[in-house]
């Protein structure tokens, strides 16, 4: 039986999300009242791991503290873009076809005033029979092209492009698909394509990949390799290095991997976290087939790979760190770059022009639909004078009409 002070509380928290959190409140009481319950029930588990939790962060800290730099003063201003994409969260599948839309938008500033502005509106179209996966996957692909078109686009307008997203991070997703034989062949066409342009965008010299969902796990492996850890906790290195590094520093993670791409180090923090004892001995062949066997089977080669670093740069004290991608041999050019006077957000501790391109376009739940309703409404308007209207609702209508705002996306994301 719940306890009645705090039923009182939940009722009284729930009453104060009125305010807030209106998707809280479009559900029934009840199961908002075991929501609630949910979210005390993690917060107390949370609660009892903060020890543990802090003192990782610690010994992760004192590792990372002697490769830690301090970012140059740099008074430059620089002419600097970005690009983003945007795309309906789900696909809208209607009896006669499945459709989906993508943008892609540059956006270039210098001194914080802008100077460039463009978009790419793109239109996703495949048959009702297609599997929802196939759709999805092929979705993603073309509004990723869409954005490398963009960012080619964007470095004619701009000194340097920041890119939302490692150079290559896709290549993980689509190797595993292509693996499970869901790749059609023009989705291999695509994939081609974006390869290309990617290649070039990164010989260009002049792009920087700003990662800001990264999974990096570089310093857990690290502090395995040295015998500084014998249970990893699955802490990424933007949480651990937000909480060790101050403000205007940065690590190049070539300083510590001796060697190896930062990717095999994460690599090596997931075997021993799934596999345990047996993973134990790093067997260094299997991962780096893992790491890079996915570029050499798509055709770029292991160098695609090889010829770009990482670095972490905190710009504030209170801002998250920031993972960036640059070609080697770039680094010290680049970090002069984002060492620039207001060249990060102070909330974000993201590049601020890649906020302000993020900001431009969110494609919505509901558009996707409002948008096939409109190649409806046009498509009868043409056609009614001499052909059966009929036939054109049922092709536009909604495969599942209870919830129509519900489909599948993809997210092609990687290391």
């Amino acid at each position: 039986m719940r306890n009645s002070s705090e039923k009182g509380a939940r009722k009284k928290r729930c009453i104060e999300l009125e305010d807030e959190a209106i998707e809280w409140l479009k559900l029934p009481p009840d199961l908002q009242y075991k929501f609630m319950e949910k979210a005390e029930e993690e917060a107390k588990r949370i609660k009892e791991n903060s020890g543990r939790l802090i003192s990782t962060l610690d010994d992760l800290k004192h590792l990372a503290e002697p490769y830690l730099r301090t970012l140059p003063q740099s008074q430059g201003v620089t002419l600097i873009a970005a690009v983003d994409g945007s795309r309906s969260p789900i696909l809208s599948r209607r009896l006669g076809a499945t459709y989906g839309v993508f943008t892609a938008s540059g956006l270039a500033i210098k001194d914080k005033e802008e100077v460039w502005e463009d978009h790419l509106a793109g239109q996703f179209k495949r048959s009702g029979a297609l599997s929802p996966t196939r759709s999805a996957i092929s979705f993603g692909l073309y509004s990723l092209l869409a954005e490398r078109k963009m960012a080619l686009e964007a470095l004619e307008h701009s000194d340097h492009v920041i890119l939302d997203g490692s150079f290559y991070g896709y290549l993980y997703t689509a190797h595993k698909q292509k693996v499970l034989g869901e790749l059609t062949d023009h989705d291999f066409d695509v994939l081609g394509e974006i390869n290309q342009l990617t290649e070039k965008i990164v010989a260009s010299g002049r792009a920087i990949a700003a990662i800001k969902r990264t999974r990096s796990r570089t310093l857990e492996g690290y502090a395995y390799l040295k015998g500084l850890a014998t249970d990893l906790n699955g802490i990424t290195d933007k949480l651990a290095l937000s909480y060790a590094m101050p403000a205007r520093t940065y690590l190049l993670y070539e300083d510590l991997t001796q060697g190896r791409h930062p990717i095999e180090l994460t690599v090596l923090a997931q075997r021993i976290e799934e596999e345990g004892e047996s993973a134990k001995s790093p067997d260094w062949g299997d991962i780096d087939k893992r790491v890079y066997g996915p570029f050499e089977d798509m055709g770029l080669g292991r160098h695609a790979l090889s010829n770009l670093g990482r670095l972490v740069i905190k710009a504030f004290e209170d801002a998250p760190a920031c993972e960036v991608e640059v070609p080697h041999g770039k680094e010290d050019e680049m970090i002069s770059i984002l060492s620039s006077p207001g060249f990060f957000n102070e909330d974000t501790g993201l590049p601020i022009v890649l906020d302000m391109v993020d900001q431009l376009t969110s494609l919505g739940v509901r558009f996707i639909d409002e948008y096939a309703d409109e190649i409806e409404t046009q498509a009868l308007q043409e056609l009614y004078a001499d052909k059966a209207p009929k036939a054109i609702r049922w092709f536009f209508k909604p495969l599942n009409p209870q919830k129509p705002y519900r489909g599948q996306s993809l997210n092609i994301t990687g290391f």
